[in-house]
C-alpha cells in the first residue's frame, strides 16, 4: 500500500512539473518581450497557474517523502533504488522548470507596464497564493 501512494505521489508530481514547464514554454514562445497589456495578463496567468501548482507539489511531496522513510523502514536500503529512481528525473525536470521560470520573470518589459511586472514576479516567488 505504501508503494501505491508513492506511485501516485511521483505521477502526480510529474504531471504538475510536465503541465508547468509546458506552460512556461509556451508563454516563453508566444513572448519574449512584455510589451503590452496582453503579454502582462498572460504572465499573471502564467504565474497563477505555477504557484497553485506548486502548493499540489508541497503537499505531493510532503506525502511522497512519508512514503519514502516508510518503505525503507519497511523493505530497507534496497527499496532506495526505486525511490531514487523516480525522484532524480523528478528533481532534474523541476529544475529545469524553475530556470525556464526564471526566464519569464526577467524579460525585457514596457517601462509602463515594469511595476506590476515586477510586483507579480516577486510575488510569484515570495507568497504561498497569487494576489493579483
Amino acid at each position: 500500500m505504501t508503494f501505491l501512494f508513492f506511485a501516485i505521489a511521483s505521477i502526480l508530481n510529474i504531471v504538475v512539473i510536465l503541465f508547468g514547464a509546458k506552460s512556461v514554454k509556451a508563454f516563453l514562445s508566444k513572448h519574449k518581450t512584455i510589451s503590452d497589456q496582453r503579454a502582462l495578463k498572460d504572465f499573471k496567468l502564467l504565474a497563477r497557474n505555477n504557484m497553485k501548482g506548486a502548493l499540489v507539489m508541497i503537499v505531493v511531496g510532503m506525502l511522497s517523502v512519508i512514503c519514502s522513510v516508510a518503505l525503507v523502514a519497511q523493505y530497507g536500503p534496497i527499496s532506495l533504488l526505486p525511490i531514487l529512481t523516480v525522484n532524480v528525473p523528478v528533481y532534474t525536470f523541476s529544475q529545469k522548470m524553475i530556470k525556464a521560470e526564471k526566464r519569464s520573470r526577467s524579460l525585457v518589459c514596457e517601462p509602463s507596464l515594469q511595476a506590476e511586472y515586477l510586483r507579480v514576479g516577486e510575488s510569484w516567488l515570495k507568497k504561498a497564493w497569487p494576489d493579483f
